[in-house]
């Protein structure tokens, strides 16, 4: 969302776009759209008709920033059983605390681990209960519209907003995002899937012009929001600030044809917070803000409308009722345009409980809150993925081992994600560093002695006489600004990386924590023995940090993105990768992430990356249900071509997890990258223990775009099919003959 310097920007807050008032238990009425036996379009068009042409077109206006006040007015008087009014609230990583600014009460929501962490899971239970404690939240709170998962690549890490995403694949992307749009639209509360499409960095992300090619958009950009659709149908999509390929995309073909007409979404599509404005602001190299006009990049009524954008937040600035109506009386729009805007708006609510069972203001209970703080703490502790353990130094012992050097910035007591304008404040924040100490000489008999950081004479003397050293590196990530390179955020004014290198020197035996939205350079990573990125793990990331550090827990995250060697080595470029303030050429096209690393350059850390305490997995039993399959026609996301078996055999000495990702190739000729995840299968076994498992292909698995004939092609040859722990080792490979 649009950050404005007023600091009303980032507000992801808006109050009642229903704009109806207050509702009678649903099992009181007898209006006839409170039968709950009619389908969700029925009681929609049941409620709307009781609403007259002005109402209708004050649904498609939202509020500005925490309001509460009916937008048809103070004598509105609604029918029994109207919908509740549309309390939006942002909903990343909790329950956002935006509104405190405004003057309205600070909000104490659990803060759980940044999305890009649930990706990192490989785990859609995970996911789906990270959804389902933001909902139950959202909803105790009183908000019934929660503005939440997004799942815009991650073309680039420097993008400020990589912690909020997951990850650089779209499939994973997809899978992951559907589970969380599950888990939180489960507490009857709508959900909004964010931000549609080519959305892929701040800087200029107001009036850019993100040129996209058909099949790149197909085949990565669009394909997680379709995944989304298919799978968790979220209430509302939210489309993004940038233009795509010459539209505002709140008017694109790219999205609104698509979504509405080839998909088949039933829900409504709304802006982003002051969407296409004609201006906004970017923050060049030098961290200085600038005012750009960008007149290209406005959104008129007439051709909003027409496009099939459902509704405009906040204010109506070119949605609002009196726009709306002289448009009508102009001949420009018409009356069943906007009604099918309004019937979308009601449907969703429908579908999701609103209406039914409408949520009150409130907080969660003690009780609930508690259950969520060991939630989020599980969350971490599954996220966690251990990149490097030279010599087994993880896991630490808690009764040998000698004395302890920790190492880290007490900065990292502030909110390392989107700062306090953004859709990822939550609070309480507290230092994880603290909270990480304290944990270690409660459950521990080693002494523990701290140093910040910033004084780099004093951590090495203290690295130098301590039998380990822990060190907790960080990076921040704000909405509306990008990073300006992947190195750590500095100890005070220390550079980080300088200060890792001499604690390292002067002691090998360190492991360093990372807290970070994404991938960060390490150029001290062969003088250090361990690695553990945490992300931003959440309010008890502290504790899952110690229980990681100890073996109280078992690391079994795995990367949803690579981690490059530099910013020299990346598959876009170095400087300039965020375009100009008017364009950004995807000129990447297909290879982005590891497709583009296979066949360039080898990563610090590869996709799909991960270590674990104890687990050694071997691969072995490679097969297909059917080796040769017809080519399908027409392709089918729900028609199956074969499945891929294999047995994993933990030959370790611990319990541990193990993600079998599955990639395919394709044949030569058809343009693609050398490889393409299609599936994983996540198993925990315990010493010598083994288990088959099973991921089908499905038609879309091996499915390009045919720019020629506008559709999907599974085309005729010889697929690789891989078993691999990561996108950078594979264990075994079959191959699936097609035509």
């Amino acid at each position: 969302m649009l950050r404005r310097r007023s600091h009303l920007a980032l507000a992801v807050v808006a109050g009642l776009t229903a704009a109806l008032a207050a509702v009678v238990p649903a099992q009181a009425i007898d209006e006839p759209w409170m039968n709950t036996s009619l389908s969700p379009d029925e009681r929609a068009d049941l409620l709307l008709a009781t609403l007259d042409d002005k109402q209708r077109r004050q649904l498609l206006a939202g509020s500005q920033v925490c309001d509460t006040a009916s937008l048809l007015g103070d004598g509105y008087v609604p029918p029994r059983g109207a919908v509740p009014a549309q309390e939006m609230i942002g909903a990343g990583a909790g329950v956002t605390n935006v509104c405190k600014r405004l003057g309205h009460p600070e909000r104490q929501a659990t803060s759980l681990p940044a999305p890009i962490a649930m990706a990192a899971t490989w785990d859609t239970n995970a996911a789906r209960t990270h959804g389902t404690v933001i909902g139950a939240e959202t909803r105790a709170f009183g908000f019934n519209v929660g503005l939440t998962s997004h799942s815009n690549i991650i073309r680039d890490p420097r993008n400020g907003r990589t912690w909020e995403n997951q990850g650089e694949d779209p499939l994973l992307a997809g899978i992951m995002t559907s589970a969380q749009l599950a888990g939180l639209q489960s507490q009857k509360v709508v959900a909004t899937h964010k931000n549609i499409v080519g959305n892929e960095n701040e800087r200029y992300r107001q009036g850019q012009n993100s040129i996209i090619d058909e099949r790149t958009l197909r085949e990565i950009y669009l394909r997680p929001f379709e995944i989304s659709i298919q799978k968790a149908n979220p209430g509302a999509l939210m489309c993004s600030y940038n233009m795509i390929n010459g539209s505002p995309a709140c008017q694109a073909p790219a999205v609104m044809d698509i979504v509405k007409n080839e998909w088949g979404f039933p829900g409504w599509i709304m802006t982003d917070w002051w969407t296409c404005m004609g201006q906004g602001v970017y923050t060049d190299s030098g961290g200085n803000d600038h005012a750009v006009p960008y007149p290209t990049n406005t959104c008129g009524t007439q051709q909003s409308i027409q496009a099939g954008l459902d509704q405009q937040m906040p204010n109506g600035t070119f949605y609002g009722e009196g726009l709306l109506w002289s448009a009508l009386a102009s001949g420009l729009i018409t009356q069943g345009q906007i009604d099918a805007a309004a019937h979308r708006i009601l449907r969703s609510m429908f579908a999701n409980g609103v209406i039914d069972d409408p949520p009150t203001p409130g907080t969660p209970s003690a009780a609930q809150i508690a259950a969520h703080a060991t939630t989020s703490r599980q969350l971490a502790e599954q996220a966690a993925v251990l990149l490097r353990n030279e010599q087994n130094i993880l896991p630490l012992s808690k009764t040998t081992g000698g004395t302890i050097a920790l190492i880290g910035s007490p900065a990292d007591a502030d909110p390392a994600a989107s700062g306090p304008n953004g859709s990822g404040y939550v609070v309480p924040y507290a230092s994880q560093i603290a909270k990480a100490r304290q944990k270690i000489e409660d459950a521990t008999g080693r002494t523990v002695t701290y140093v910040d950081g910033t004084n780099k004479a004093a951590a090495v003397s203290l690295a130098a006489n301590a039998d380990t050293v822990i060190v907790f590196g960080r990076d921040s990530q704000q909405e509306g600004a990008d990073k300006k390179n992947l190195t750590l955020d500095p100890f005070g004014t220390q550079p980080a990386d300088d200060l890792i290198s001499s604690v390292a020197a002067a002691n090998p035996d360190t492991v360093v924590v990372l807290q970070t939205g994404g991938p960060v350079t390490m150029p001290w990573r062969n003088s250090v023995k361990g690695i553990l990125e945490a992300w931003y793990p959440g309010e008890q990331g502290g504790a899952a940090i110690a229980n990681l550090l100890f073996g109280d827990a078992n690391p079994s995250g795995r990367l949803p993105v690579t981690f490059p060697v530099d910013e020299q080595h990346m598959p876009t470029p170095a400087t300039g990768w965020q375009g100009t303030p008017t364009t950004l050429n995807y000129t990447e096209g297909l290879n982005v992430g590891y497709r583009w690393y296979d066949q360039n350059s080898a990563p610090l850390y590869p996709f799909g990356h991960g270590l674990s305490y104890g687990g050694n997995f071997a691969y072995s039993g490679l097969g297909l249900s059917s080796t040769t399959v017809p080519q399908p026609n027409p392709v089918s996301d729900n028609h199956q071509l074969s499945n891929v078996t294999l047995t994993l055999t933990n030959n370790g000495t611990r319990t541990a997890s193990e993600t079998a990702q599955v990639y395919v190739g394709f044949p030569a000729g058809t343009g693609e990258p050398p490889k393409r995840l299609v599936g994983w299968k996540k198993v925990t076994l315990g010493p010598g223990q083994s288990t088959q498992v099973t991921i089908p292909l499905d038609d879309r698995s091996l499915a390009i775009w045919n720019t020629t004939t506008d559709s999907w092609q599974v085309p005729c040859g010889n697929y690789p099919v891989h078993a691999a722990s990561s996108a950078g080792s594979i264990r075994q490979t079959a191959t699936l003959k097609v035509c």
